[in-house]
């Protein structure tokens, strides 16, 4: 059994991940950063856990928006919200989706978010 299929152990995982880009943004290689993608991906599967995936999301496009997160990883990371989003709607998804896009915008601009 994986950590991630704890779910005493998620929220403590994401906030350390969370405080480790925090801390040393340029230290994450690129490996790592495809390997939190996937955590995030993991994340937002399952609506117990979607919150801490949007927010280690929240945290990765902080801190890469502009720069590391290309555009290959950027339409990945917008076609698993959506196919998140016709599959399994909530209202706290929706709500987590607007923030994390809006925050999206506001690093990378409306036309990164459009095109």
């Amino acid at each position: 059994v994986e950590l991630w299929d704890r779910p005493g152990y998620v929220p403590g995982m994401v906030q350390y991940i969370q405080a480790f880009v925090g801390q040393s943004p340029s230290s994450l290689a690129d490996g790592q950063l495809t390997a939190c993608l996937g955590i995030f991906q993991k994340l937002i599967a399952s609506t117990a856990n979607d919150q801490h995936g949007m927010a280690l999301l929240a945290t990765l496009v902080e801190y890469y928006g502009g720069g590391r997160l290309t555009n290959e990883i950027t339409v990945e990371i917008l076609r698993v919200l959506m196919v998140r989003l016709s599959s399994r709607k909530t209202t706290k998804y929706v709500h987590l989706l607007v923030y994390v896009l809006s925050m999206f915008t506001m690093k990378s601009g409306g036309d990164a978010l459009v095109s």
